[in-house]
């Protein structure tokens, strides 16, 4: 007898995960074949001394699945036809007998379709957890590196700052001349140099190219001032409007609360209204009183209505006017970009005028000065896109209530 499923002496191709119960599963050779929607051929015939020593009770009290894996054959294969006389029998019988048939060997091909599902599954979960590894791996390496990264960005900082605490010792050792931009170890030196090579030198008087660099720095301070007054004006505007957006965000949502409200009070006038109109009792026992409520539902309908529009339109208002002033922020925030670049060009030129050659010691000390009194721009911008964010909070949430259409 071919056998075209797996028992519990074979090992199954697809072990059950997770059970030690048995499971059944068609060969390899037929689950192609089942899975195209065709039924195997009933060919085999049925064991019946084995079905008489079959104790059901005890199979179903002890859960003795190999029982049932032993007969699975002789039941699901079988040709019932062949086997009992289909004349003396009930067709009924034989038909329920076939369903019970094609009903078994369906179990058993969704079974082995769940199980493949399982397996694959399983591989998915398994290659999921290899991946996460990885990347738990990755990201310990890069914050290894990253420390690392950090470690030697601060010793190169301190051998910057090293390297430039030296640089201004030794130009301090130097004397720069006054009128070109030679430079000596010792004042004797400097003074024999202006002796022979600028005779005609008045030491009261300033060289020009320092009289030119103390006008461009002057200049470049008024507008760093000035850009500094436009920035600072325009961080007050904004706190105003920041204010003005609140209030009207404020605004809007009450008079939301006040629509739904006012829609709810009509919905429940046009239930009472429907309810009076299509109750003939109440028509009968009193029409006087019961045409003098119709006409007060009417009339508070109607005052509803009313109220609502004018809701409504009050809301539309307050939103056109929160969309204005959310456009207004949006100006300021591109005047604060522009001022930031201004303040950022003039501070290099500052530098520039910083590294001009010459005897300009007080013009630098000078020029130090002055830009550790102007912010810097990581901090105007950093200000600036916390006001953003705040204003981009109170951006409308776009929510509508829908009002109940006229029922009268």
């Amino acid at each position: 007898m071919q056998n075209h499923y797996y028992t519990t002496t074979g090992t199954p191709q697809r072990p059950p995960l997770g059970s030690d119960m048995n499971y059944l599963y068609l060969s390899p050779s037929q689950q192609q074949v089942n899975r195209q929607g065709i039924f195997l051929k009933r060919s085999e015939k049925i064991d019946w001394r084995r079905i008489a020593a079959v104790d059901v009770d005890r199979i179903a009290r002890d859960m003795d699945f190999q029982a049932l894996q032993d007969n699975l054959e002789n039941i699901t294969l079988c040709n019932i036809d062949a086997e009992v006389d289909s004349r003396a029998m009930d067709p009924n019988f034989v038909k329920l007998y076939k369903m019970a048939q094609l009903t078994i060997e369906y179990l058993l091909v969704c079974q082995d379709q769940i199980t493949t599902q399982l397996t694959d599954y399983e591989q998915l979960k398994s290659k999921g957890f290899h991946d996460q590894e990885d990347a738990r791996q990755q990201i310990e390496k890069l914050k290894n590196e990253l420390n690392e990264t950090k470690k030697e960005l601060k010793k190169r900082r301190k051998m910057l700052e090293t390297q430039q605490r030296m640089l201004m010792a030794q130009n301090s050792n130097y004397h720069t001349c006054p009128v070109c931009t030679h430079a000596f170890l010792s004042i004797a030196y400097l003074q024999a140099h202006i002796k022979r090579r600028h005779p005609d030198y008045d030491p009261s008087k300033r060289r020009e190219h320092d009289i030119d660099v103390e006008k461009e720095i002057q200049r470049l301070k008024d507008e760093l001032n000035k850009k500094d007054t436009e920035l600072q004006m325009i961080k007050v505007q904004k706190a105003v409007d920041e204010e003005k957006i609140r209030d009207r965000d404020t605004n809007i949502r009450q008079l939301k609360e006040e629509i739904q409200t006012l829609t709810t009070k009509m919905t429940i006038l046009d239930d009472r209204l429907s309810q009076m109109r299509s109750n003939p009792h109440t028509q009968s026992f009193s029409p006087h009183r019961n045409e003098t409520g119709f006409s007060e539902l009417l009339k508070e309908n109607n005052n509803l209505r009313a109220d609502i529009e004018q809701v409504k339109q009050s809301l539309q208002q307050a939103e056109n006017n929160l969309k204005q002033e959310v456009k207004l922020k949006r100006r300021y925030e591109r005047e604060n970009e522009n001022l930031i670049k201004e303040i950022t060009n003039l501070k290099e030129n500052l530098q520039l005028l910083q590294k001009a050659p010459g005897d300009t010691g007080r013009l630098t000390k000078e020029l130090i000065n002055f830009q550790n009194t102007v912010p810097a721009p990581e901090a105007i911008a950093a200000t600036v896109g916390k006001n953003s964010d705040t204003l981009n909070s109170l951006k409308p949430n776009g929510e509508h209530f829908l009002t109940r259409n006229n029922c009268g």
